[in-house]
């Protein structure tokens, strides 16, 4: 794919789902191709770390459902993000994997690259959500 296809199948699906953060300034820099390599490589690394850590919460999620077919679902989505059985491709962090290394990345750099704040406070949230705690109301 080149880089144009690539712009355009990003717009395309942004398209389709409406509710995606489309004024984000980075999303905004790649679908108009001003984005630098190094700010699609330091997203690269960001969203590697975040990846990494999704197999864990969606397992812990599902070790701590009640309801089977919630669970059943929530197993397919282990499943998609350790093996990628529904799509037939890879796990989604070995697919990051490979698209890093495709801009210049190493799997060196991604391991051991510091999260930066924001991708942080999204992994915390996200803690706090499966615990029940992320609520507009809550103040601890």
């Amino acid at each position: 794919m080149t880089s144009a296809e690539f712009v355009q199948q990003l717009k395309k699906d942004i398209q389709a789902f409406p509710k995606i953060r489309i004024k984000h300034p980075f999303l905004k820099a790649v679908c108009a191709g001003t984005a630098t390599m190094d700010q699609i490589r330091a997203w690269a690394i960001q969203d590697y770390q975040f990846r990494a850590a999704v197999p864990r919460i969606v397992m812990l999620r599902y070790l701590a459902c009640t309801d089977p077919e919630i669970a059943r679902k929530l197993w397919g989505v282990v499943e998609e993000e350790t093996r990628g059985l529904d799509t037939g491709s890879a796990g989604h962090n070995e697919l990051a994997i490979r698209f890093a290394e495709s801009i210049g990345l190493t799997r060196q750099e991604l391991e051991n690259a510091e999260l930066r704040p924001s991708t942080a406070a999204h992994l915390y949230y996200v803690e706090l959500m499966r615990w029940g705690m992320a609520s507009s109301n809550n103040t601890t």
